[in-house]
């Protein structure tokens, strides 16, 4: 048997013996780890053991991934599976951070938030329409979650409480 058999086998026997999540993220995680191992036999990397895995093998794994163009966030994905398992089957698999490794996700800068002229809210004669602008504007409120609520409901001595089956985009 070779040591990809093998090392496949017991990623297979670790996965079932910790079944955490659903079946689709079982699934999932059992895909990753595979593939991370087909990986490490491109490679010529494999370990004999899953244990005996180190920081500089996955170093190595970490630079095929880039070398094929894979993003960053879906590095950091398979090597959040791998420390998953680590955790799950206490390997004790001494895995390097993401920023280590260079895996730095790129965030996306939410847009401002559109400030509406008080002028233009002066215009607004409806009083429903102007307290749902008004809403978004002082409580940060989507237009959905300002639709809904309710100031009689909400409304406690000081504070504003805004209910469960009103919130929106958490």
């Amino acid at each position: 048997m070779g040591r990809k058999f093998v090392l496949k086998n017991e990623c297979r026997d670790y996965l079932q013996l910790y079944p955490k999540g659903s079946k689709v993220t079982q699934h999932e995680r059992n895909r990753l780890i595979l593939a991370m191992i087909e990986d490490l036999a491109i490679l010529h990397e494999l370990p004999n053991r899953l244990s005996l895995l180190t920081a500089a093998h996955i170093k190595k794994l970490v630079d095929h991934w880039i070398a094929q163009g894979t993003l960053p966030a879906t590095m950091a994905n398979r090597l959040g599976t791998l420390r998953t398992l680590n955790r799950l089957a206490s390997l004790k698999i001494d895995i390097p951070s993401n920023q280590s490794l260079g895996i730095i996700k790129s965030f996306t800068t939410l847009p401002a938030s559109a400030v509406i002229d008080q002028e233009i809210i002066n215009k607004v004669a409806h009083p429903v329409t102007r307290t749902i602008i008004e809403c978004q504007m002082v409580f940060g409120l989507t237009k959905l979650e300002s639709i809904r609520f309710s100031p009689i409901l909400s409304q406690q001595e000081a504070l504003l409480f805004i209910q469960r089956d009103i919130a929106h985009n958490k």
